[in-house]
This record gives C-alpha cells, structure tokens and sequence, in this order.
C-alpha cells in the first residue's frame, strides 16, 4: 500500500548564497548563542607540528583508527579533525576534552552521550587542506569541496543532479564551481536530517528559492535553510540548519597560537 504524505508534511527547504564570507580570528567561547551557528575553518598544515599533543587528546578507539588509514595523510587529518573537535566542544561545554564520549546517532551521526547543555549539535567536514567543524543549538550538516577537475565529472553530474541543475551548471561562468557549489548543498542537507546515503539524489532540489521535498527522502519535515559560502577561493561549502534569523558566525583559529611559552597537552585543553 503507497501512503501519501499530504503535502504540508513535505520538507521545506530554502536554498541562497551567503554574502561575502570573512573569516575572522576568534577564541571559542563557553557558550552558543541560541540565534548564533559557529563555523570554524581549521587549515590543517598549520598544526603538523602539534600532532603529538593532538595525539593525547584522542580516545583508544579514536587511536585505533587514525591508525587504519592506509595514507600518512588521512591518519593526520583524522587526528587533527578528531582532537580539534573535542578542544572545542569542551571550551563551549567546559570541560575536559578527553572526558567527552561519542556515541553514533541516526544513521551514525556522531553525537555526544552526554551533553552539558541542551541541543547542542555539531558536524565536520574535511576537503584538500581543510576542515570545517560546526556548532548550533538545532540540526545542522556541513559539507566542503576543493575545487578541481576529474575525469568523471560529466557522468557524476548526470548521477546526482536533475535536468533543471544540470541546465543551470552548464550556462554558468564557472560550471565547476557552480557544480561543487550544487554538491555540497545535497550533502550538507543529507547531513543535517541524518539521512545517510541515498540513491534519489536527483530527487533532491538545490537551485536557489525555497522547495518542498518529498517526505520519504528526508523522514523529516522541518524547515531546512542551505547556504553556500566560499570556504576558500579553491573550496565550496554548504551548511543546512533549522531555525529562522540564525547569523552564521565564521570563525578560525589555531589552539597552538593562542598560547605562548611552553606548549603541552595540558595548556592545549586550558578552557
């Protein structure tokens, strides 16, 4: 038997382009402002040489993993995401980063056991030289793309995009940008309503304005906004989120930085 989802259940979804994004130096703070969503914007190559402390931030089974990888590289990043994300849940919930424990959530989002204070959600992502960590009081999904040509980009496009994206990808000044711009917002979206992967990608529509998506795709029908920003002038970022009139805060630092005299372990988790 179809049920039929009555179309004021469907997932409204609005789709826009963020103004010119400034990244600006910042120190995470004890708490999220209800009306506020932190960005932070971590450039990996500048904490390679604070792995060892990064290192002893993270639990066995995070160590276990940054293990597995088969490339230097995945491992150094996974370390890097993975202990950046605790420095800065613990200064928002003031605590000690180690303490904090991850558990999978719908679909095998992370998120945390215990959380200190009410509906704090979080997501990372992580592209080229980059890693983006996002931070609210309501769901929210980020995504990044590095900007660059592969041999496959014509028969991925027709994969994930619709006549009317493909269409529009085509005519634009910087069709590979315009495609990365497209992607990220799908994955983003995905990302916030903890859908996982699906297949009906296509299904799913990005061009700016507001659309309603069907039901079944996202299991949700909260009102969703997506917004595109330049997480660089090579990288395409998206963030999806509920709640009306949040500002979008972005923010980067490097830990390392911030303090002065001797570096350890123990000065790096000092809320």
């Amino acid at each position: 038997m179809t049920i039929i989802i009555p179309a004021s259940l469907n997932t409204p979804v609005l789709f826009e382009e963020s103004s010119a994004v400034i990244w600006k130096k910042a120190k995470a703070t004890e708490i999220i402002k209800p009306d506020h969503i932190d960005i932070w914007r971590i450039y990996i190559p500048s904490y390679s040489d604070w792995l060892p402390q990064l290192y002893q931030i993270l639990r066995p089974d995070e160590l276990k993993k940054s293990a597995s990888f088969l490339k230097e590289s995945d491992s150094i990043r996974y370390i890097i995401s993975r202990a950046m994300l605790r420095i800065l849940l613990g200064r928002y919930l003031n605590k000690d980063p180690r303490v904090l424990n991850f558990i999978p959530g719908l679909n095998k989002k992370p998120t945390l056991q215990t959380q200190g204070r009410p509906n704090l959600d979080f997501n990372t992502c992580h592209s080229g030289d980059y890693i983006l960590i996002a931070l609210g009081l309501s769901p929210l999904g980020i995504d990044i793309e590095k900007i660059e040509n592969f041999s496959e980009l014509q028969e991925t496009m027709q994969l994930i995009f619709n006549d009317d994206e493909i269409s529009f990808i085509q005519k634009q000044a910087s069709p590979l940008l315009a495609f990365y711009k497209l992607w990220t917002r799908k994955e983003a979206l995905l990302k916030a309503a903890s859908t996982g992967i699906i297949n009906q990608l296509k299904d799913i529509p990005c061009l700016n304005g507001k659309h309603l998506i069907d039901y079944n795709l996202l299991n949700n029908s909260f009102a969703w906004q997506v917004r595109t920003f330049n997480a660089d002038e090579k990288y395409a970022a998206s963030i999806a989120y509920t709640g009306k009139n949040l500002q979008l805060l972005f923010k980067e630092c490097n830990v390392c930085e911030e303090l002065t005299g001797n570096i350890n372990t123990n000065s790096l988790l000092r809320c």
